[in-house]
């Protein structure tokens, strides 16, 4: 697209929304002339999901274009904490799509790294996440796809982190989001290289369960820390798909008998009924394989007070399979696995300080971050359906030693192929790209990453070979 149509489109697009809200669909439209309109009607998932597997196709690194009135782009970026909304027209491989909403996402991390002042908010100083909303006003999709979801990557130099780690999961047999890179360019201007991360929603549902139309929930436990069972009406706010018609009544069931077993046969039942116990035992493996420390078996405390022991897991979701009648447990946001395995500091923040399966402090939340403020974890293993997980020993080790059996076996070819497409994306960049990103830097990362993947596997062996798990 030429810079010249590039300002002609921006020049007629939307200011930007609420902080706290969707976009509204209320606000004016905009009117360019586009190469090609491709939004879609919300039916035909068959097609959606063929759009939406060549979207995420390893073969192609794609240009995407985010086209942005100037005062939008200076005022998100302005203050990217705020994670303003802002009107766009989104541009992928000749396609358009107006009316998109977009912002920046981020955590503390991110913040940290690329915004003047942290998490207080400032200027945006480097390439940041960034959320594309297809949907903001027609109820549409794009190349099968509701929502981009486009990570910067600035922590992970060697930019392979989560296509690997996601990867893992897919072996394993768990549902998990697929990945794949793009240039992205805003107003014509190369923002940098960045992964273009599936999002878990009704899409996402559909691609792994054709037909099911299922629930899937983000970061809701079947019941509290205090072994009670979770309202229903948090299962409904934790909706990601079905938002308006779904019946949470089925996880409520589940968490009800959760709650309600009196001992560990007990729960075992429970689980047997709402769960497939060898796929959730894979996810448990994974947590070792994959040094995952800010996941669902990571428990944050959710009070500063030291009198409170309430305590949440993290990064997940569950989604409903219907045809079998059961939860599937699923990872998300896996941008910190395989770092510094055999590094482990009780200062950091989101490091488990419990082996599996172990408790400490007497189930009291514990521990603290590097920055001398309280943040303390709780041993997931408190929690009734973790410490029913940890009573499948023999379940437990067989998934071990299926990950050093396929992705632990497999892993570095993966790694080999995807250096191969990337580096010349890698060589093109400019000297002075917002990412720091040049191809020695690269090079050195793939090294230390392969070196961390190694030590994941080490620490599978020692796992296997504990007294703990015999």
């Amino acid at each position: 697209m030429s810079m010249r149509k590039l300002l002609l489109l921006a020049s007629a697009l939307v200011p930007i929304f609420s902080c706290d809200e969707e976009p509204s669909a209320t606000a004016p439209l905009p009117s360019p002339v586009l190469k090609k309109d491709s939004l879609e009607r919300i039916d035909g998932d068959r097609k959606k999901r063929r759009e939406a597997a060549r979207v995420f196709a390893e073969d192609t690194i794609r240009d995407i274009h985010l086209i942005l009135h100037p005062d939008s782009l200076g005022a998100i970026d302005a203050n990217p904490v705020a994670e303003q909304w802002t009107g766009g027209t989104l541009v992928v491989e000749g396609d358009t799509a107006r009316d998109v909403g977009v912002r920046y996402k981020g955590a503390e991390g991110s913040w940290y790294k690329c915004v003047e002042n942290g998490p207080r908010g400032g200027r945006k100083i480097c390439p940041l996440n960034m959320k594309i909303k297809v949907d903001r006003v027609h109820d549409t999709t794009f190349h099968g796809l509701k929502t981009f979801q486009l990570h910067a990557m600035n922590d992970g130099p060697s930019l392979l982190v989560e296509t690997v780690a996601y990867w893992f999961v897919r072996r394993m047999g768990v549902p998990a989001p697929r990945t794949t890179y793009c240039r992205l360019f805003i107003n014509g201007k190369l923002e940098g290289l960045f992964l273009n991360v599936e999002v878990m929603d009704g899409r996402f549902v559909d691609a792994w369960q054709p037909g099911s139309d299922a629930n899937i929930y983000k970061e809701v436990w079947p019941i509290s820390w205090d072994s009670t069972a979770t309202a229903p009406s948090r299962f409904a706010k934790a909706l990601e798909s079905n938002e308006k018609t779904a019946d949470v009544s089925r996880f409520s069931a589940f968490g009800q008998e959760l709650a309600a077993a009196p001992d560990q046969a007990a729960v075992r039942l429970v689980m047997e009924k709402w769960l497939d116990v060898d796929e959730i035992m894979a996810m448990a493996a994974l947590r070792t394989a994959l040094d995952d420390d800010d996941g669902a078996f990571h428990w944050y405390a959710w009070s500063p007070s030291p009198e409170s022991h309430a305590a949440g897991p993290h990064n997940y979701f569950w989604m409903e399979d219907p045809a079998r009648g059961k939860f599937r447990l699923l990872p998300w946001d896996l941008d910190k696995a395989f770092v510094d395995v055999f590094a482990p500091d009780s200062s950091n923040t989101i490091e488990i300080l419990d082996a599996w399966g172990t408790t400490s402090h007497g189930c009291r939340n514990f521990g603290m971050t590097d920055y001398g403020m309280d943040w303390p974890q709780r041993s997931a293993a408190c929690d009734k359906l973790v410490a029913g997980m940890v009573s499948y020993g023999d379940r437990y080790r067989a998934q071990l030693q299926k990950t050093l059996q396929d992705p632990f076996a497999k892993v570095d070819s993966l790694i080999d192929a995807w250096v191969a497409r990337l580096e010349p994306a890698v060589g093109s960049l400019p000297g002075d790209n917002g990412q720091g990103i040049d191809p020695a830097r690269w090079h050195a990362a793939i090294a230390a990453l392969r070196g961390e993947i190694k030590d994941a596997r080490t620490s599978v062996e020692a796992e296997l070979a504990s007294p703990r798990n015999r």
